[in-house]
């Protein structure tokens, strides 16, 4: 089962800050563009010195919500993390509702609560991934990734690299 975070969320994290040794860091962000009927969803991966080692970006056509493109990104890097057989990461939002949602027993029963779900049971087949809130400040740089998604065709993944925009973010 994956770890859960649940001290004082209320307080978040108001800086980026490394994870542990032997464990990375996600983040993760949505951006709404309800005018274009899309949202961009962006994660980054940091090792234990703060180095990039992943990004991506992709964007969703249709009219979502704030809390629900939050929920989306989660899922949306989780299945990524699965895909690149990653684990021992802790995953971080910058939405309140989502990461009280994400550690919560139980999941609401609408649409949110079934990509909650979805993520639960993701994170639970990968192992060792905890779920951490912080403050915008601290996710800056995957915010920045997640309004590029805008701007994309589809789907776009760095690997060691970031691109040139990214960088003085990091």
């Amino acid at each position: 089962m994956f770890n859960q975070v649940s001290s004082d969320p209320s307080a978040g994290v108001i800086a980026w800050s490394p994870p542990r040794v032997g464990w990375l860091k996600c983040n993760t962000d949505a951006a709404v563009f309800a005018n274009e009927g899309r949202v961009g969803l962006g994660s980054v991966i940091r090792d234990e010195s703060g180095k990039f080692v992943a990004g991506l970006c992709c964007n969703i056509r249709g009219n979502f919500s704030p809390r629900d493109a939050e929920v989306l990104s989660i899922r949306e890097a989780l299945s990524w993390l699965k895909s690149m057989k990653l684990s021992k990461v802790i995953i971080e939002t910058d939405c309140l509702q989502e990461f009280n949602a994400l550690v919560d027993i139980k999941s609401p029963l609408n649409s949110f609560g079934s990509i909650v779900l979805d993520c639960k049971c993701i994170a639970d087949s990968i192992g060792d991934i905890i779920f951490s809130f912080v403050r915008r400040s601290a996710n800056s740089a995957t915010h920045l990734v997640a309004r590029a998604g805008n701007s994309l065709p589809g789907r776009e993944e760095w690997r060691y690299v970031p691109p040139s925009w990214l960088i003085s973010m990091l």
